[in-house]
């Protein structure tokens, strides 16, 4: 008999200040209503640079990068610091103290209807997750939220960013 398949795993993975490059929207609140807004070719563009610590993602922007008249949800990705290219239009560039990234990955599904399902489950595995349970605290504060949406292959994945009690 197989092992079953878990619904969903939780990896930490360091991250060193580094610099958040994304491209904020006026009254998004989900991807739907950004890629509305902004289009959706952010994620090609970022997805592009060969720096990137992850891939593209939508972001929940800590309150100090929130700007009057913006909304809280961008586009974006992690680079290193010393990251130096020119950036296109209206994006932005922002420093990122050092922290963690907790992810939490559902598992790779086989049927486009089970996207859903897939986001759900790592939806409830952040609302339940009790980081002082591990040694961690939030740091909503100081790095944004991370949406890598969901794939067949991949699942779906979320981050968000803590630092140690």
């Amino acid at each position: 008999m197989s092992e079953p398949v878990p619904l969903w795993t939780m990896t930490v993975q360091p991250r060193p200040v580094r610099k958040l490059l994304y491209l904020p929207a006026k009254t998004a609140h989900d991807y739907f209503s950004y890629c509305a807004e902004m289009g959706c070719d952010w994620e090609d563009f970022l997805d592009q640079i060969p720096e990137k610590f992850d891939t593209a993602a939508l972001v929940t922007l800590p309150q100090r990068l929130n700007q009057p008249g913006r909304a809280i949800v961008a586009a974006g990705i992690e680079v290193p610091e010393d990251f130096d290219q020119p950036l296109p239009g209206h994006y932005q560039s922002a420093i990122l103290p050092a922290c963690s990234l907790v992810y939490f990955q559902s598992a790779p599904y086989v049927q486009e209807s089970e996207f859903a399902q897939a986001i759900a489950t790592v939806n409830q595995a952040l609302a339940t997750y009790v980081p002082a349970k591990f040694g961690y605290r939030h740091a909503d504060q100081i790095a944004p939220r991370f949406n890598f949406g969901a794939t067949p292959q991949t699942g779906a994945r979320l981050a968000i960013p803590v630092l140690p009690l």
